[in-house]
């Protein structure tokens, strides 16, 4: 996949920030997954400001990373390698040590090793990672024509930290689109902003919202995720109802170079969603994700 996180403020259709990078999937054998990201770029550069090495030091020391799959293609959130991410992240704690000196890179590399260090803290590391947190969201709910299911999304928008609690609707909004996709819609509830978020000297009086919204585009054979956007939205409310949007997060995957493009004309029958006369026959038959991998 090709992932793109862009920060915005006010309505400005500029980035004021980005990162960009390249993520793989491979499945093991034995129902291991295994992620990597590569081509990390800040500001459609390399790294090069201390802030941005010490990032992307720890995600190159993270990655890639082996997690256990469950039948239903969800991660089991065990982190399966742990011991290679504490020999890589020796590595690379070196490397700036050697060309950086300071109390404050000491404690953040400090607190780093302790995390790789003991299992539930390494096994944390996908909960704080917005692409694993979309990948792995629960995406098709059994859902019935024009139905909305009230479902939570998890979502890491806070550096190094627990993801954000995001309560809302799921539905099915198209069944099938130019790309041969089930698009899954999730809106959340508008709800009080997260205190990171918050403006610095705030004035008490104004109050702030959140809401997230995100599209999924799914595979119509396996249900796996083709392509995600996922925007995040900061906001006050005027007296008469109006939004003021002071930040938003664009958050883009498109996979990329994807074999199973080529499987030929669309049939019907194939897919997991079809006539409710057809589809429980056709259902006992399907793979689910373990086809998608085995072919």
């Amino acid at each position: 996949y090709a992932v793109s996180i862009k920060y915005f403020t006010s309505a400005d259709p500029c980035p004021y920030k980005r990162i960009d990078y390249d993520a793989y999937l491979s499945l093991i054998e034995g129902g291991e997954l295994e992620i990597d990201k590569k081509h990390i770029y800040f500001n459609q550069h390399e790294a090069d400001t201390i802030s941005e090495r010490i990032a992307a030091a720890f995600i190159k020391s993270i990655y890639p990373v082996k997690t256990g799959l469950d039948s239903k293609g969800l991660s089991t959130q065990l982190v399966l390698n742990r011991d290679e991410i504490a020999e890589r992240f020796q590595l690379h704690r070196d490397a700036l040590k050697k060309h950086y000196a300071s109390k404050t890179l000491d404690r953040v590399l400090t607190k780093f090793a302790y995390c790789v260090q003991h299992p539930i803290c390494v096994h944390d590391i996908l909960r704080k990672d917005s692409f694993c947190n979309l990948l792995f969201h629960p995406k098709m709910l059994g859902y019935r024509q024009g139905e909305e299911i009230a479902v939570r999304l998890l979502l890491s928008l806070v550096p190094y930290s627990r993801p954000l609690l995001f309560k809302g609707t799921q539905t099915l909004v198209e069944t099938f689109n130019e790309y041969a996709a089930h698009v899954i819609r999730f809106e959340s509830e508008v709800l009080p902003a997260a205190a990171y978020f918050l403006p610095k000297n705030v004035d008490l009086e104004q109050r702030y919202y959140m809401q997230l919204d995100v599209q999924f585009a799914l595979d119509i054979y396996h249900l796996f995720a083709m392509h995600t956007k996922a925007t995040f939205l900061l906001f006050t409310i005027d007296k008469e109802g109006r939004r003021s949007v002071c930040k938003r997060i664009e958050f883009t995957q498109y996979e990329q170079d994807i074999k199973y493009k080529n499987l030929g004309i669309y049939n019907k029958e194939e897919s997991f969603l079809m006539d409710e006369a057809d589809a429980c026959e056709a259902h006992k038959s399907k793979g689910g994700l373990w086809n998608f991998f085995s072919g």
